[in-house]
């Protein structure tokens, strides 16, 4: 599945339009320690989380993430944004929190 598949599900808005989300998803990782995601995240993965920082695209970078989802409406700066997009990855924004979030996605990747 790829990352542009999420604009599907209702509780996810796209905040990286300008972007293709073409990167492929393998699995979801939630967490806001940011030396958590980098050293037990899978390659590929949705990374949901709360945090909403530049730091947030570098680790995610770092950790060859598919895509980050903010969880619980949080809102990124657009620092963080332009960074995702220099990097390729795609930044959704969920209503929902981390775990109904994590379960939304994983339902939608069966």
């Amino acid at each position: 599945m790829k990352a542009s598949d999420l604009s599907a599900l209702p509780c996810l808005e796209l905040l990286t339009p300008q972007m293709s989300e073409e990167n492929e998803i393998c699995d979801i990782y939630c967490g806001d320690l940011l030396s958590d995601v980098l050293s037990c995240a899978k390659e590929n993965s949705v990374w949901i989380t709360v945090q909403s920082h530049k730091n947030v695209a570098a680790v995610a970078s770092m950790a060859k993430i598919a895509c980050i989802v903010l969880s619980k409406s949080a809102i990124s700066d657009k620092e963080m944004l332009n960074l995702c997009c220099k990097e390729k990855i795609a930044v959704f924004q969920s209503s929902k929190d981390t775990f109904h979030t994590a379960v939304a996605i994983y339902e939608f990747l069966k």
